[in-house]
């Protein structure tokens, strides 16, 4: 714990290390809508089952979950991208997205990840945070609508089943967490937060993506 707390606080790695998730992240999903597309899968895939077989939530089974699911990605579409700007929310759920946002849960993708510009401190250059920020563009706002829906879906499902705001926000929030994962190099194992580690993992991830995506 102290050496995860550590890293946070300042994270360390290798320029070469560094290059190479780069590199692969740019070589292989850089600017590149399919796999932006074909992510926007996981709400369905993963988000339904969790959300609607949670004891917390009252079990409420696929089809309710499915319902949530659905109705969270129309008011995404209708705010062209963002739930909050499809103005269907009600102030509780304005409320919820924006804890949501604080806690982290809505902004910590895999595609920052990968790209690096979730990391700072290493060689850091204005100009090349900004070409991987836009090279992540694509990938990165398909995972933010992935967690937004799910985590609206799992909040108005648990405060159907009568937990009160904060609870639900909790809840909402363990199930992103759930379903979207936790993909901070922060919450990976130690051996894949090492330059060697990173660039490896980093590499056989971008490769996997693509891959489907293609």
């Amino acid at each position: 714990m102290i050496r995860a707390h550590d890293f946070v606080l300042n994270p360390k790695g290798a320029a070469w290390s560094h290059k190479a998730t780069s590199a692969a992240f740019l070589w292989t999903m850089g600017w590149n809508l399919s796999t932006g597309l074909v992510v926007l899968h996981d709400p369905i895939q993963r988000g339904i089952s969790n959300i609607g077989y949670d004891a917390e939530t009252g079990n409420v089974g696929v089809k309710k979950s499915a319902a949530a699911i659905a109705r969270t990605f129309s008011e995404v579409f209708r705010g062209r991208g963002f739930i909050e700007k499809s103005g269907r929310l009600t102030p509780e759920e304005t409320d919820a997205m924006q804890r949501a946002k604080d806690l982290g849960v809505i902004e910590s993708t895999n595609a920052h990840d990968l790209a690096g510009v979730a990391d700072a401190g290493l060689d850091y250059s204005p100009w090349r945070h900004k070409v991987m920020q836009s090279a992540s563009l694509p990938l990165h706002h398909a995972e933010r609508v992935n967690r937004e829906v799910t985590f609206m879906a799992a909040y108005r499902v648990a405060r159907e089943a009568g937990l009160a705001h904060e609870a639900a926000v909790k809840k909402a929030a363990d199930l992103t967490w759930m379903s979207q994962f936790d993909t901070q190099a922060s919450s990976k194992a130690r051996f894949m937060r090492g330059p060697t580690g990173r660039a490896a993992f980093a590499l056989e991830t971008s490769t996997r993506t693509s891959s489907i995506a293609w």
